[in-house]
């Protein structure tokens, strides 16, 4: 679902270029935790991007989600939290 809403705000705000190039270089596996991270940083902006365009042009927004517990374990904590929580290195539980 969201990479189709991804490519429906793309097309529509003449980003496909853009979003190609975000989701080309952030989907294979990263080398490291570094490149991970990395790599979800630039999704993020992405979907932020594209959130502001689809509200611009009135179509449904794509939105960052949240890391599951299991995978925040990883992360450095227990429970779910906002993606850009936890690339940002915030603490809580927004």
């Amino acid at each position: 679902m969201q990479l189709n809403q991804y490519a429906k705000v793309a097309r529509a705000a003449d980003l496909v270029d853009e979003a190609e190039r975000v989701l080309r270089s952030a989907l294979p596996a990263p080398a490291d935790d570094e490149q991970a991270v990395s790599a979800l940083r630039e999704v993020l902006e992405l979907t932020r991007r594209l959130a502001d365009e689809a509200d611009r042009l009135g179509l449904g927004k794509p939105a960052p989600g949240r890391v599951p517990a299991r995978r925040q374990l990883l992360l450095g904590g227990a429970e779910p939290r906002a993606v850009a929580d936890v690339l940002s290195g915030e603490q809580g539980d927004s």
